[in-house]
């Protein structure tokens, strides 16, 4: 139990740092990008993301699945056949990924605006390669922490990682504009590459895709696909309206939805912080009764603070935008509640 609360503690004080953090290198990006490269970074982000999900494959579901119930799985043969294999799922599936934005991007003339110069187009593409190969590769490698109980060394994830990309990216973008940003998050998210298999060992090899291990690969689609079905969907509904917008009202559109997207992570902050708590709690729980009774309490409080929470911003979200943000991101006040209403139904 003692070993249970600790795991508890890491990944909620993991989880809230990494949004103070974040939040404050967020206002920076903002306030020294612009509406407009800020509605570029957030669209190359949000790029990174949809490719972290799709290269997945639902992978993770099916190890956490297999193995997330036994103590000391990655001991096993079994146990290192199945973290190998998602290692390799991942790898495989980031180079087809890569494969495929390069070829939308210069062969189709997607995903970036026509009016974006092509010196700007290059260098751009380049460093979301980056990004993508940094990020999607290493995927595979946190599953395997989360798997094998190291919640200290999983919470960082959220807890330094996510928010050292965001400041070294705020920082870089004085310099270059959204190219810094973009290399600053590259760089972090390098680092973190080289970090994990330091760490990790030969438990994480997603350097060695050859021989592929078949047998493993299939157990780990067959078993997340459904899982993958669902976050798949949601990505892709998504990510086609945000360059819909991008390309028809302007990277400035994106710019301001960036911000609503600051204030809801701002906004969900309790929720976040408390969600990895309450689900390892529910390991604890042997009936589905159990389970109900430990989770009702805290989510009457968390929906009763953020309903209070929400209405004081509705009346003061136009000092508030243009006090965090600045004027520029004035127009960013009806997204951003839109954003709000959507996080406190969810």
């Amino acid at each position: 139990m003692t070993i249970m609360r600790r795991g508890w503690f890491h990944l909620a004080s993991g989880a809230a740092v990494g949004r103070v953090i974040g939040f404050a290198s967020n206002l920076l990006l903002s306030r020294w990008l612009g509406p407009t490269d800020l509605g570029l970074f957030n669209l190359v982000t949000t790029t990174v993301q949809t490719s972290d999900t799709l290269v997945r494959c639902g992978g993770d579901y099916a190890l956490n699945f297999e193995l997330g119930g036994q103590t000391q799985a990655l001991e096993t043969e079994r146990g290192v056949q199945f973290s190998r294999a998602l290692a390799q799922l991942c790898s495989v599936s980031t180079i087809l990924v890569c494969i495929g934005i390069s070829t939308w991007i210069w062969f189709g003339q997607g995903l970036f605006p026509v009016s974006l110069l092509r010196e700007h187009r290059i260098g751009i593409t380049g460093l979301l390669l980056l990004m993508i190969s940094c990020e999607c590769i290493s995927a595979s490698a946190w599953e395997v922490l989360l798997v094998s109980h190291r919640t200290s060394a999983l919470a960082l994830r959220q807890g330094l990682f996510y928010p050292l990309r965001l400041l070294s990216a705020a920082f870089l973008s004085l310099y270059a504009g959204v190219f810094g940003a973009m290399a600053g998050w590259t760089l972090i998210a390098f680092a973190q590459c080289l970090w994990l298999k330091s760490l990790l060992g030969h438990l994480w090899t997603p350097l060695s895709i050859w021989p592929l291990l078949r047998p493993r690969l299939h157990q780990l689609l067959r078993r997340g696909f459904p899982f993958y079905a669902a976050n798949l969907l949601a990505s892709m509904i998504f990510y086609p309206l945000l360059i819909r917008v991008a390309n028809g009202s302007g990277l400035a559109d994106i710019g301001y939805l960036r911000v609503g997207q600051v204030l809801q992570q701002l906004f969900a902050f309790l929720p976040a912080t408390l969600a990895p708590v309450l689900f390892l709690r529910l390991r604890g729980e042997s009936t589905f009764a159990d389970q109900v009774q430990q989770l009702e309490k805290p989510l009457r409080i968390i929906w009763f603070v953020l309903l209070e929470v929400l209405l004081a911003y509705s009346v003061f979200d136009q000092l508030i935008i243009s006090w965090l943000f600045g004027s520029d991101f004035a127009s960013a006040i009806l997204p951003t509640r839109l954003l709000l209403i959507t996080a406190l139904f969810e």
